[in-house]
């Protein structure tokens, strides 16, 4: 996996930690921005996140 490949996902990792801790309404809100974030960063990794785990797209 290259660098760039491993920091995107560590960052993917970082966005999962923290929308796990997202539970009020607002926070639903952020959620939202967070998933797309996250679906965006899997994109650009060329990887997939499957029940929160990453895999090789």
């Amino acid at each position: 996996m290259s660098r760039d490949k491993e920091t995107l996902c560590e960052w993917i990792d970082r966005l999962e930690q923290i929308l796990s801790q997202l539970d009020s309404i607002d926070a639903n809100i952020a959620a939202i921005h967070v998933d797309i974030a996250i679906l965006e960063l899997c994109q650009l990794a060329e990887v997939e996140r499957i029940g929160g785990k990453i895999k090789a797209a």
